[in-house]
């Protein structure tokens, strides 16, 4: 089976000013990413890097992280969907070879294990789903807890006991994290990020991390300062 690595990041960001290359603990950002990509070289067929930052690139270089074209202004805005850069670096790459299978590392997520990575692996060739993504459990009160604002009082979201309920007999749920997807070429040609056979591998509250605001980027360097 045939993966293509694809690591996107585009240059800006909403949230924190220059995101991807901003210094985490002495490194871009991006770099913890291409750190556990590079080690894991061995499962991909090729692994390339999707960007419009120059700087980024200059940094990718130095990890020995292909860049086989600078992607278009068109697919590098807030407005731009995942699936749309994924599939435009696709078909960059099958000009050459094709490919089963887009394994997407984001380098939002920048504390991302090896073993993770493997078990992602491991169960999309056993299994042949259409992807495989990482999960985290979800806190068990966590649909009790959520409320929307009407004038100015908080409805619950969803219905629930006015007496209150037991965490422990809650349902368990799972939310997807960004840290790895596996997703099959064959979607993608599509314009189909997400197929209807999903399995995911749970992962660690704090492999789970995603840097979106700068409340987060505080956390995280606070947190891998203590994990080293």
């Amino acid at each position: 089976m045939k993966l293509l690595a694809l690591i996107n990041a585009r240059k800006g960001s909403k949230g924190i000013k220059n995101k991807n290359k901003k210094l985490l603990n002495g490194k871009p950002l991006i770099s913890w990413t291409f750190d556990v990509v590079k080690k894991m070289s061995y499962r991909f067929e090729e692994t390339i890097l999707s960007t419009n930052d120059l700087d980024i690139i200059k940094i990718a270089k130095e990890y020995d992280i292909k860049v086989p074209f600078i992607r278009p202004e068109s697919l590098s805005k807030d407005s731009t969907l995942q699936i749309d850069v994924i599939k435009h670096a696709l078909i960059y790459a099958e000009k050459k070879k094709k490919f089963d299978a887009v394994i997407l590392f984001q380098p939002t997520n920048p504390i991302r294990s090896i073993k993770d990575v493997e078990n992602c692996i491991k169960l999309f060739k056993k299994e042949n789903p259409d992807n495989v993504i990482t999960v985290v459990k979800t806190k068990k009160n966590l649909l009790n807890t959520i409320y929307e604002k009407k004038n100015k009082f908080l409805i619950p979201k969803f219905n629930h006991s006015n007496r209150g309920t037991l965490r422990q007999n809650n349902v368990n749920y799972f939310s997807r994290v960004g840290s790895i997807y596996i997703i099959k070429t064959k979607l993608i040609r599509k314009g189909i990020l997400f197929g209807k056979k999903i399995l995911g591998v749970e992962v660690n509250l704090l492999n789970s991390f995603d840097i979106d605001e700068p409340d987060d980027w505080k956390l995280i360097s606070i947190i891998n300062k203590s994990e080293k």
